[in-house]
């Protein structure tokens, strides 16, 4: 029984978890930190989450490319987040579409 628990224990601790559920607030540090301090690794994690489906990670890289000035890929993210119901998202989708 004890060397159950202790691999379970390992196996929860061990594996990496799905960013799948950031919230909006981490996503929003993510993008901060990619954008003020040049964070690569923010970045990627928010990349992974957004590619996992997660509506906060798709918003904030929408704002984020939008931020660098890569309006093609911050259109595409600004879908995505709309698409599952952000509404800051769509007013940026609107907004970007209306001054392409």
């Amino acid at each position: 029984m004890k060397k159950r628990v202790l691999v379970l224990a390992c196996v929860s601790f061990c594996l990496p978890m799905s960013v799948y559920a950031m919230t909006y607030k981490e996503a929003h540090r993510l993008a901060d930190e990619a954008f003020f301090h040049k964070s690569i690794s923010s970045l990627k994690k928010l990349e992974l989450s957004a590619s996992e489906g997660n509506k906060f990670a798709e918003y904030w890289l929408g704002i984020y490319f939008y931020s660098t000035q890569h309006y093609k890929q911050s259109v595409n993210w600004f879908r995505k987040a709309a698409e599952r119901g952000i509404a800051d998202a769509e007013n940026n989708l609107g907004v970007a579409y209306r001054y392409g």
